[in-house]
């Protein structure tokens, strides 16, 4: 059996808007792709517990752990913790697909390629998915009347484009050499401090590597 791609994914987790949505998605992205996409969704492995860096680290350690990076880039002003952790990915060559369904502009976009703050554009192995969310859930209740159905065809919609983006994202020409991904990672986590050069080994980083070059992923 081809072994699955995970995914992590990225955002806000704040509301219950956030924590159901990105569920909803996540089930849709899976279901659709045939299990061959496996989103893994920091929500599930955060507690409610009082903010540490102990947080930190999990969600940068089930980061590293995934072959490919989904951040949801929505809101006036992006989430300071999604951009830290794309930020991570990029310096891990990790696969990113940058997804904003947010049709407000922020003031800059004028002066950006995507939406959003230009610091967070134009880095290699990435896509960038800008949807009209109204737009789509119109074309949703055009479709279909009863509520659920309108929920399930609108996350079907976005998870089908969303799918494309990470098709394409995975044949995007790689920046490192699987031969110096090592050195690479190894270094990341020594500059990302706290308990990640602890708990990511030189053997734990060396099967993660042969696991990604076994998928295809480098």
């Amino acid at each position: 059996m081809e072994k699955r791609i995970k995914i992590y994914w990225a955002g806000d987790l704040f509301d219950h808007k956030d924590l159901a949505g990105n569920l909803l998605l996540a089930e849709k992205v899976e279901f659709l792709s045939g299990g061959r996409y496996l989103p893994m969704l920091p929500q599930n492995g955060e507690v409610n517990k009082k903010r540490s860096l102990d947080i930190r680290d999990g969600d940068y350690d089930l980061l590293l752990s995934c072959d490919m990076y989904l951040g949801n880039f929505d809101g006036p002003d992006l989430d300071s913790g999604t951009v830290a952790e794309f930020l991570f990915a990029k310096m891990l060559d990790i696969p990113a697909v940058l997804l904003r369904t947010d049709f407000r502009c922020p003031a800059e976009s004028s002066t950006s390629p995507d939406p959003w703050n230009l610091m967070c554009s134009g880095y290699p192995r990435t896509r960038s998915l800008i949807l009209h969310s109204m737009q789509l859930w119109h074309e949703a209740t055009e479709m279909a009347v009863e509520k659920g159905k309108i929920v399930d065809l609108y996350y079907a919609n976005i998870a089908e484009k969303i799918l494309k983006e990470l098709d394409k994202c995975l044949v995007m020409e790689k920046v490192f050499s699987f031969e110096e991904l090592a050195g690479i990672y190894r270094n990341t986590l020594r500059a990302a401090g706290g308990k990640l050069p602890e708990i990511w080994t030189e053997e734990k980083i060396l099967a993660l590597l042969a696991e990604k070059a076994e998928k295809g992923i480098y």
